[in-house]
């Protein structure tokens, strides 16, 4: 192999490592959106956070977040669902349509 062959497969692996590793490419390439994950309860419009250990919900109009179910309510049927926000009231509008009320143990 000739000297200028082997100058030229230096040069380009010298510029493909440095082009992969240059700020902002490479997270680019390899950055992922997490999902935060929520087993909700349709019935009753309940979201849990296994993660969290916390339950999200409407309390007299106002959505709130406590380590415990609502008292005096009965969860039931619960479906698992991945959304893109900490906060899973704030896709509750696309919640309810993808999984209206289901009543029922």
């Amino acid at each position: 192999m000739s000297l200028k062959r082997i100058l030229s497969l230096v040069f380009l692996a010298l510029f493909v490592g440095t082009w992969a590793y240059l700020p902002g490419l490479s997270e680019a390439k390899h950055k992922h959106k997490h999902k935060h994950r929520y087993y909700y309860y349709p019935g009753q419009q309940v979201y849990y956070s296994p993660v969290v250990k916390r339950y999200y919900y409407m309390d007299s109009g106002t959505w709130v977040t406590r380590p415990a179910a609502p008292r005096g309510i009965q969860l039931g049927k619960r479906v698992f669902i991945s959304l893109d926000n900490s906060v899973p009231y704030t896709a509750h509008p696309v919640v309810i349509q993808q999984y209206p009320v289901i009543v029922g143990p």
